[in-house]
């Protein structure tokens, strides 16, 4: 996989996304297992490209699902905020959550994280983690349809907690049985990114588009 240094420099000038994948993928490690929601080329492409960077640096790969999961986020309560609240989502920080805390807080939690990586901010993450949570927007019961792509954000923020605590071990990774309390850190970061993209999707979803735009925030954010 491309160089830290030259990945920022590709994506703070980004066009083409299928040319940007193809760089920073070149050597990529040929063992890498798709998640099964990553169906399409480009969301395979996605998928190696945050798992490798994962391995490269864990961190950094933190930051960019945090950043796509705070423009998801923001989507979200820009364009869905209506039906946010006729499900009853805890998704505002201010939101009482029975379980964990809420979209937002959880989200809010790894971005102070980041700032200042210490043992009592970690423990302010996992505060934040469902413990029990049994079933996932993945799930057949749950998968939302094309009009409905904006509830991904339900798991989006839980995986990003979820990466700050998980280990290294890949054994369960994609045991389809297996909930995301077993993942290793780079499947939850990967798959966190995944469903800040799916939650960005409109109806008729423009997926280059969606994954550039995802990418130029993280390079927005580098530059400041």
């Amino acid at each position: 996989m491309i160089q830290l240094e030259k990945l920022k420099n590709q994506i703070a000038g980004i066009q083409d996304i299928n040319e940007f994948f193809r760089v920073c993928n070149e050597g990529m490690d040929s063992s890498t297992q798709n998640w099964f929601c990553a169906a399409l080329e480009l969301e395979k492409s996605f998928d190696v490209f945050m798992q490798q960077l994962a391995s490269l640096d864990k961190m950094t790969a933190v930051k960019f699902a945090a950043v796509f999961a705070r423009y998801a986020f923001e989507h979200v309560r820009d364009e869905h905020m209506e039906q946010v609240r006729e499900i009853g989502m805890a998704f505002l920080a201010s939101d009482p959550c029975m379980d964990g805390e809420s979209i937002e807080k959880q989200l809010q939690n790894v971005e102070v994280w980041l700032k200042e990586p210490s043992q009592e901010n970690k423990g302010i993450v996992l505060k934040g983690i469902d413990p029990s949570r049994q079933m996932n927007v993945w799930d057949e019961d749950l998968f939302p349809s094309d009009d409905q792509m904006w509830l991904w954000i339900y798991d989006t923020a839980q995986l990003l907690s979820l990466a700050v605590k998980a280990g290294d071990s890949e054994e369960y990774d994609h045991d389809m049985d297996e909930l995301p309390y077993s993942w290793s850190y780079k499947a939850c970061i990967s798959r966190s990114a995944h469903c800040s993209l799916k939650s960005i999707a409109k109806e008729n979803r423009e997926l280059a588009e969606d994954l550039t735009n995802l990418l130029r925030k993280v390079g927005a954010e580098l530059e400041s």
